[in-house]
């Protein structure tokens, strides 16, 4: 976001729009959707045996990557993002367009990034508990 934030406002608007359409690919989406199914099912395990070591931090961690990472990105990540791609660099609006969907945007990618480094650490934690270390 750094090296963006350095461009002319066309040529960052560009690059951001390029990105865009880049991460839709079956890889990044596969990962993503991929990390929230099995989230989902490690979570509701995690609560259906409650009591197991390591639950509590299987459920957290779920928790975290469903809020912190799959609802973040869907409602605040993308809408701005459709609406950059209908963008012009060229338009005579566009650096104030830009510069608003830049703090914006990187406020919530920051707190999406927060979100899986907090699923990362208690879905490690609860292993670590569940493995009987901690």
């Amino acid at each position: 976001m750094q090296a963006l934030a350095r461009q002319p406002a066309t040529a960052a608007i560009a690059t951001m729009q390029a990105i865009n359409r880049t991460v839709l690919n079956p890889g990044v989406l596969g990962v993503f959707f991929g990390t929230a199914l099995l989230g989902l099912v490690i979570g509701l395990q995690s609560a259906v045996n409650w009591g197991r070591m390591g639950s509590g931090r299987f459920v957290a961690g779920s928790a975290f990557y469903f809020l912190g990472t799959l609802v973040v990105t869907v409602v605040a990540n993308v809408p701005p993002n459709n609406r950059l791609a209908l963008l012009r660099p060229a338009q005579p609006d566009a650096p104030v367009l830009w510069a608003d969907y830049f703090s914006t945007w990187t406020v919530w990618k920051h707190l999406r990034t927060a979100g899986d480094l907090a699923a990362a650490l208690a879905w490690f934690a609860g292993l670590w508990q569940a493995r009987g270390c901690g």
